[in-house]
């Protein structure tokens, strides 16, 4: 969450330089509780709010698996899509949160291209050495610029 907030921030300030910070107090970035996140999916703001639930890529298949027990659920529940891609996320009903996982296994990789996901370097510090590498990045990854653009694809440049 910390490293994505990182982009986030970044993003904003290049996208909308002026009033960057008016759009990032409208951003609610909410932090799914690692591998207890199907267990918080409940705490996702609901419409009007517009939601998107990006985890690791690590968690594809269980993810895969929650959005079909969740549709598939008699329970007035919500609805949630899996999205194979960036481009898949766009053609989301809005009354159902589409579901992306990165493509890399954590989000490390995208600073650190030889991070060890299930091993991280023994001194690394995932609230202060993955925020800070990711602020001394001159570019956004790629995919996660794609994800930035969809989500505020709708605001205008001010």
């Amino acid at each position: 969450m910390y490293i994505f907030q990182i982009f986030l921030q970044k993003y904003l300030k290049e996208t909308f330089n002026r009033n960057w910070f008016e759009i990032i107090n409208e951003v609610g970035v909410f932090h799914l509780g690692g591998d207890f996140w199907p267990h918080l999916l409940y705490t996702i703001p609901k419409p009007p709010y517009k939601s998107i639930i990006i985890l690791d890529g690590d968690k594809r298949e269980k993810a895969k698996e929650i959005c079909e027990k969740y549709n598939s659920a008699m329970a007035i529940a919500p609805k949630f899509a899996f999205c194979e891609t960036t481009n898949d996320i766009k053609g989301v009903n809005k009354e159902v949160y589409p579901v992306y996982c990165l493509k890399e296994n954590c989000i490390e990789r995208y600073i650190f291209p030889n991070f060890n996901c299930s091993n991280p370097f023994s001194n690394y510090n995932k609230k202060v050495d993955g925020p800070k590498k990711a602020e001394e990045l001159i570019e956004i990854p790629n995919e996660i610029k794609q994800l930035f653009k969809i989500i505020f694809s709708g605001i205008q440049k001010r």
